[in-house]
C-alpha cells in the first residue's frame, strides 16, 4: 500500500533544489519588511500598540534593515486621511522619522479649501444649467454629490493630491 503524502511533502519534494536569486531574496525581504511596517501602524491605530514600543521597535530594526525608514514613510503617507483624523498618523511621522507633521496639516487645509470652493462653484453651475432647461423654485438645492463630473473632478483630484503628498515626502 503506497504512501499518502501530504501537500505540503508534496512542495517540499519538488522545491528542494530550487534557489532564490539575489534580487528574488531582496524582494522577499522588503515585501516581510513592508507587512511588518504595515502591522505596526495599523497596531498603532487600534491602540494594542503604543507610541514609546513601536519606537523601540523601530529604532531596533531600522539598525537591521536601513531601508525600514523609506518603507514606514510610505506606509504613514497612504495611512493619511483627507477626511478624517490624522493625529496619530501626524505623531509617528514626528516621533519616528523626525519630520514637521504641520506641512501635512497645511496642504491637506489647502486642498479641503480648494474642494470647498470647487464645490461652491459646481453648485452654481448645476444651478445655471437647471435655470437654462426651465427648472427653478425656492426649493430646488443642486446636489453636486449626484452629479458624475464632480464626482470624477473630486477622484481625480484625491489622487493628484496623493501624488503631490508622495512626490513631496518620498
Amino acid at each position: 500500500m503506497g504512501e499518502i503524502k501530504s501537500t505540503l511533502d508534496i512542495i517540499m519534494e519538488r522545491t528542494k533544489n530550487l534557489t532564490m536569486t539575489e534580487k528574488e531574496r531582496k524582494a522577499f525581504q522588503r515585501k516581510e519588511w513592508e507587512g511588518k511596517a504595515k502591522g505596526w501602524v495599523q497596531k498603532h491605530q487600534d491602540g494594542i500598540i503604543e507610541t514609546d514600543t513601536l519606537k523601540s521597535n523601530f529604532v531596533t530594526e531600522v539598525r537591521n534593515y536601513p531601508e525600514l525608514r523609506q518603507i514606514l514613510k510610505a506606509e504613514l503617507l497612504e495611512q493619511i486621511k483627507l477626511y478624517g483624523d490624522n493625529r496619530k498618523i501626524f505623531q509617528l511621522f514626528e516621533e519616528l522619522l523626525g519630520i514637521n507633521a504641520k506641512t501635512f496639516e497645511d496642504m491637506i487645509l489647502s486642498f479641503k479649501s480648494e474642494m470647498d470652493t470647487q464645490r461652491i462653484k459646481r453648485v452654481r453651475s448645476l444651478e445655471e444649467e437647471l435655470r437654462k432647461r426651465k427648472i427653478c423654485g425656492s426649493s430646488l438645492v443642486p446636489n453636486p454629490n449626484h452629479d458624475g463630473t464632480w464626482k470624477t473632478y473630486i477622484q481625480k483630484s484625491e489622487s493628484d493630491f496623493r501624488e503631490q503628498l508622495n512626490a513631496s515626502y518620498s
